[in-house]
């Protein structure tokens, strides 16, 4: 573990890694997130999450996400795309 946090703390290291330690074992975590859908907001229930959530968890077209703001971009996007096909 100390050789990873070592690691980590150098200048040269990669940003925004979770590097996981222990054992000997060394691994890198990520956060994906799938595609998942949009709801119009007469269908935001909790009934209506669990009708859909085969799609909601998808993992066909999950991608990294390398920073938080990709995740609201990605929800903004498809809250448009919804309100253009009206």
């Amino acid at each position: 573990v100390t050789a990873a946090l070592i690691f980590l703390a150098n200048d040269h290291a990669p940003e925004r890694m979770i590097l996981c330690a222990g054992a000997g074992g060394y691994s890198v975590a990520q956060l994906y997130e799938t595609q998942g859908m949009y709801l119009p907001v007469a269908e935001q229930t909790a009934d209506m999450v669990a009708a859909n959530i085969d799609k909601i968890s998808d993992p066909a077209e999950q991608r990294v996400l390398k920073t938080g703001a990709e995740q609201t971009m990605h929800f903004l996007q498809m809250a448009m795309a919804a309100q253009q096909s009206d």
